[in-house]
Protein backbone atom coordinates (compact mmCIF):
# COMPACT_ATOMS: atom_id res chain seq x y z
CA UNK A 1 0.00 0.00 0.00
CA UNK A 2 3.04 2.30 0.30
CA UNK A 3 4.68 3.16 -3.01
CA UNK A 4 7.20 5.75 -1.77
CA UNK A 5 8.49 6.87 1.61
CA UNK A 6 11.06 9.25 3.04
CA UNK A 7 11.96 9.88 6.69
CA UNK A 8 13.28 13.18 8.04
CA UNK A 9 13.75 14.81 11.45
CA UNK A 10 11.24 17.27 12.90
CA UNK A 11 11.80 18.72 16.39
CA UNK A 12 14.14 15.82 17.20
CA UNK A 13 11.45 13.30 16.24
CA UNK A 14 11.19 10.97 13.24
CA UNK A 15 8.88 12.32 10.56
CA UNK A 16 7.78 10.06 7.70
CA UNK A 17 6.24 11.16 4.41
CA UNK A 18 4.53 8.42 2.42
CA UNK A 19 2.77 8.07 -0.90
CA UNK A 20 0.01 5.66 0.05
CA UNK A 21 -3.69 4.97 -0.06
CA UNK A 22 -3.68 3.57 3.48
CA UNK A 23 -5.09 5.34 6.52
CA UNK A 24 -2.20 7.03 8.42
CA UNK A 25 -3.37 5.77 11.82
CA UNK A 26 -3.69 2.22 10.50
CA UNK A 27 -0.27 2.48 8.86
CA UNK A 28 1.27 3.65 12.12
CA UNK A 29 -0.31 0.75 14.00
CA UNK A 30 1.18 -1.57 11.37
CA UNK A 31 4.63 -0.07 11.98
CA UNK A 32 4.21 -0.19 15.76
CA UNK A 33 3.56 -3.94 15.55
CA UNK A 34 6.87 -4.48 13.75
CA UNK A 35 9.28 -1.82 14.99
CA UNK A 36 10.58 -0.72 18.39
CA UNK A 37 8.61 2.27 19.67
CA UNK A 38 11.53 4.68 19.27
CA UNK A 39 11.77 3.79 15.55
CA UNK A 40 8.09 4.41 14.82
CA UNK A 41 7.70 7.89 13.25
CA UNK A 42 6.03 10.43 15.51
CA UNK A 43 4.72 12.16 12.38
CA UNK A 44 3.24 10.36 9.38
CA UNK A 45 2.17 12.57 6.50
CA UNK A 46 0.48 11.08 3.40
CA UNK A 47 1.17 12.76 0.05
CA UNK A 48 -0.04 12.22 -3.50
CA UNK A 49 3.53 12.62 -4.76
CA UNK A 50 6.88 13.91 -3.56
CA UNK A 51 8.28 17.29 -4.64
CA UNK A 52 11.33 16.70 -6.81
CA UNK A 53 14.41 18.72 -7.68
CA UNK A 54 15.63 19.05 -11.29
CA UNK A 55 18.02 16.12 -10.75
CA UNK A 56 15.10 13.87 -9.77
CA UNK A 57 15.90 13.69 -6.05
CA UNK A 58 13.27 14.45 -3.40
CA UNK A 59 13.23 18.13 -2.45
CA UNK A 60 13.03 17.79 1.34
CA UNK A 61 12.81 21.56 1.80
CA UNK A 62 9.56 21.57 -0.17
CA UNK A 63 7.90 18.93 1.99
CA UNK A 64 4.88 20.26 3.94
CA UNK A 65 4.68 20.62 7.72
CA UNK A 66 4.41 17.10 9.15
CA UNK A 67 1.21 15.83 10.71
CA UNK A 68 1.12 13.95 14.02
CA UNK A 69 -0.85 10.72 13.89
CA UNK A 70 -3.62 10.79 16.49
CA UNK A 71 -6.66 8.66 17.19
CA UNK A 72 -9.06 10.44 19.51
CA UNK A 73 -12.26 8.55 18.65
CA UNK A 74 -12.43 6.38 21.78
CA UNK A 75 -13.17 8.20 25.02
CA UNK A 76 -11.58 7.21 28.35
CA UNK A 77 -13.54 4.39 29.96
CA UNK A 78 -12.29 4.71 33.53
CA UNK A 79 -11.30 7.47 35.91
CA UNK A 80 -7.71 6.19 35.78
CA UNK A 81 -7.70 6.56 31.99
CA UNK A 82 -9.07 10.11 32.33
CA UNK A 83 -6.31 11.09 34.75
CA UNK A 84 -3.64 9.46 32.57
CA UNK A 85 -4.87 11.33 29.48
CA UNK A 86 -4.80 14.59 31.47
CA UNK A 87 -1.23 13.95 32.63
CA UNK A 88 -0.12 13.08 29.08
CA UNK A 89 -1.62 16.36 27.86
CA UNK A 90 0.02 18.36 30.63
CA UNK A 91 3.49 16.96 29.96
CA UNK A 92 3.33 17.03 26.16
CA UNK A 93 1.74 20.51 25.90
CA UNK A 94 0.49 19.73 22.42
CA UNK A 95 -2.12 21.68 20.49
CA UNK A 96 -3.70 18.45 19.22
CA UNK A 97 -5.82 16.57 21.77
CA UNK A 98 -4.28 13.42 23.22
CA UNK A 99 -6.45 10.36 22.66
CA UNK A 100 -6.64 7.43 25.02
CA UNK A 101 -5.00 5.21 22.38
CA UNK A 102 -2.42 7.76 21.20
CA UNK A 103 1.26 7.01 21.63
CA UNK A 104 3.21 9.30 23.94
CA UNK A 105 5.88 9.48 21.25
CA UNK A 106 3.45 10.32 18.43
CA UNK A 107 2.93 13.67 20.18
CA UNK A 108 6.64 14.44 20.44
CA UNK A 109 7.39 12.63 23.68
CA UNK A 110 10.95 11.56 24.49
CA UNK A 111 12.90 10.20 27.45
CA UNK A 112 13.14 13.54 29.28
CA UNK A 113 9.39 14.10 29.00
CA UNK A 114 8.83 10.48 30.02
CA UNK A 115 10.78 11.20 33.22
CA UNK A 116 8.59 14.24 33.83
CA UNK A 117 5.50 12.10 33.26
CA UNK A 118 6.61 9.56 35.87
CA UNK A 119 7.08 12.41 38.36
CA UNK A 120 3.54 13.66 37.72
CA UNK A 121 2.22 10.11 38.06
CA UNK A 122 3.92 9.86 41.44
CA UNK A 123 2.50 13.20 42.61
CA UNK A 124 -1.08 12.59 41.45
CA UNK A 125 -1.52 8.82 41.66
CA UNK A 126 1.14 7.86 44.19
CA UNK A 127 2.63 5.16 41.94
CA UNK A 128 6.30 4.57 41.31
CA UNK A 129 6.88 4.24 37.56
CA UNK A 130 10.07 4.11 35.52
CA UNK A 131 10.91 5.57 32.12
CA UNK A 132 10.97 2.01 30.81
CA UNK A 133 7.33 1.63 31.89
CA UNK A 134 6.38 4.58 29.67
CA UNK A 135 8.29 3.11 26.72
CA UNK A 136 6.65 -0.28 27.18
CA UNK A 137 3.14 1.16 27.73
CA UNK A 138 3.18 4.33 25.59
CA UNK A 139 -0.57 5.06 25.39
CA UNK A 140 -2.83 6.35 28.18
CA UNK A 141 -4.97 3.20 27.93
CA UNK A 142 -2.03 0.80 28.18
CA UNK A 143 -0.30 2.76 30.92
CA UNK A 144 -3.53 3.02 32.94
CA UNK A 145 -4.05 -0.73 32.56
CA UNK A 146 -0.49 -1.34 33.73
CA UNK A 147 -0.93 0.96 36.74
CA UNK A 148 -4.14 -0.85 37.68
CA UNK A 149 -2.25 -4.15 37.61
CA UNK A 150 0.46 -2.98 40.00
CA UNK A 151 0.09 -4.73 43.32
CA UNK A 152 3.54 -5.75 44.46
CA UNK A 153 5.38 -2.52 43.77
CA UNK A 154 5.45 -0.33 46.89
CA UNK A 155 3.81 3.04 46.67
CA UNK A 156 5.69 6.19 47.48
CA UNK A 157 6.20 6.60 51.22
CA UNK A 158 3.72 8.99 52.87
CA UNK A 159 4.87 12.48 53.63
CA UNK A 160 5.73 13.10 57.26
CA UNK A 161 5.03 16.57 58.61
CA UNK A 162 7.99 18.10 60.36
CA UNK A 163 8.00 20.65 63.14
CA UNK A 164 8.14 24.26 62.10
CA UNK A 165 11.41 25.85 63.09
CA UNK A 166 11.93 29.31 64.52
CA UNK A 167 15.31 29.81 62.87
CA UNK A 168 16.12 31.98 59.86
CA UNK A 169 14.70 31.14 56.45
CA UNK A 170 16.84 28.81 54.37
CA UNK A 171 17.99 30.00 50.94
CA UNK A 172 16.32 28.41 47.95
CA UNK A 173 18.21 25.83 45.95
CA UNK A 174 19.28 26.45 42.36
CA UNK A 175 16.47 24.19 41.13
CA UNK A 176 13.89 26.09 43.20
CA UNK A 177 15.17 29.43 41.95
CA UNK A 178 14.96 28.19 38.38
CA UNK A 179 11.31 27.18 38.86
CA UNK A 180 10.55 30.56 40.42
CA UNK A 181 12.13 32.40 37.48
CA UNK A 182 10.19 30.28 34.98
CA UNK A 183 6.96 30.98 36.87
CA UNK A 184 7.70 34.72 36.81
CA UNK A 185 8.32 34.63 33.05
CA UNK A 186 5.19 32.57 32.34
CA UNK A 187 2.75 33.77 34.96
CA UNK A 188 -0.34 32.33 33.28
CA UNK A 189 1.04 28.81 32.95
CA UNK A 190 -1.05 25.86 34.16
CA UNK A 191 1.93 23.47 34.11
CA UNK A 192 1.66 22.73 37.83
CA UNK A 193 -2.11 22.49 38.11
CA UNK A 194 -3.27 19.12 39.45
CA UNK A 195 -6.51 17.74 37.93
CA UNK A 196 -8.89 16.36 40.52
CA UNK A 197 -12.58 15.82 41.18
CA UNK A 198 -14.41 16.67 44.41
CA UNK A 199 -17.76 15.05 45.22
CA UNK A 200 -20.04 17.17 47.43
CA UNK A 201 -23.03 15.70 49.25
CA UNK A 202 -25.80 17.59 51.01
CA UNK A 203 -27.43 20.96 50.51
Amino acid sequence: QVTQAVVTKHHDQLSAYVVTSADPAELRRHLADRLPEHLVPAYLTPLDRFPLMPNGKIDKRALPEPVAVVSTERMPQTQLEEVTVALFSRVLRTSAPVGVDDSFFAHGGHSLLAARLTNHMADVLGVRLTIRDVFQHPTPARLAQYIASLKGRPALPPLVAGEAGDGPDSPVSFAQRRLWLLAELDGGSTAYNVPMAVRLDGT
